[in-house]
């Protein structure tokens, strides 16, 4: 979402809406959470809403895209990752087509660390009484819409249900000692990721082992020995500039 937001989307766009599932793991997180936060700081979006499907009704266009993608490749054999992108761009004859966003492991951001940074471990969301607020744990699971805006950097706001009101929930983190929030605050705005894997994330030494054993054997077609033969492994450093017709000492080792 943050190489879409930075990258491809309209510098003039102001309002983002987001629809997705409810998975904990991928979407409706801490993480994600502040990736959204940090992307209504540092870009001309306004404001972001991220609104989740009702349990057991999330089928979306996505759905039918894996569904003609699967269906594609079911008579196909794959061998390397430039067939897959071939095979999910020829997976639609019709326009429009898909088009692959290749992502190499520089690509890959390390959101978690402004997570750890920014938010509390556990998030308040504030109701309106008479007698002032009440502050209630945020229960992840049942959140049903979030809402960031640029203008309010100590707070999101969520819906438990779609047809209530927003309520706030304070997201900042209060440092331990008072005396020293100049140090030791983190600032969303302008804040850099750092890249998440440094190299490419190599597979185990067994694996490769027998995936080169299957190249001898000649189960795999010649054309794609030099990329199972460059892969790295976890016990090997790579050099990021290696590729995969990399003929280096850690490449072949």
């Amino acid at each position: 979402m943050l190489k879409y937001i930075n990258g491809e989307m309209p510098p003039e766009t102001k309002e983002l809406i987001n629809y997705s599932d409810g998975c904990a793991g991928q979407q409706k997180n801490s993480i994600f959470c502040s990736a959204f936060l940090h992307a209504s700081k540092n870009t001309n979006l306004e404001k972001i809403n991220h609104i989740f499907f009702e349990k057991g009704h999330s089928q979306s266009e996505v759905d039918s895209i894996h569904a003609r993608i699967e269906k594609h490749s079911k008579h196909l054999t794959v061998f390397d990752k430039q067939s897959w992108v071939k095979l999910v761009e020829n997976s639609k004859e019709t326009e429009p087509v898909y088009s692959v966003k290749e992502l190499e492991h520089e690509d890959i951001l390390n959101v978690t660390d402004l997570a750890k940074a920014v938010l509390p471990n556990q998030l308040y969301v504030e109701t309106p009484t008479e007698n002032g607020q009440e502050k209630e744990k945020l229960v992840w699971n049942d959140v049903h819409c979030i809402e960031y805006t640029k203008e309010n950097s100590e707070k999101i706001r969520v819906k438990y249900d779609i047809r209530e009101d927003y309520r706030n929930v304070a997201i900042c983190k209060k440092p331990r000692n008072p005396s020293r929030i100049s140090t030791q605050r983190t600032s969303i705005s302008g804040y850099k990721f750092k890249k998440k894997y440094p190299r490419k994330l190599g597979i185990a030494k067994e694996k490769k082992k027998d995936l080169v054993k299957l190249c001898e054997k000649q189960l795999i077609p010649s054309c794609y020995h030099s990329f199972y033969v460059s892969l790295p492994t976890n016990e090997t450093e790579i050099d990021s500039s290696c590729t995969s017709t990399c003929s280096c000492d850690n490449c072949t080792e």
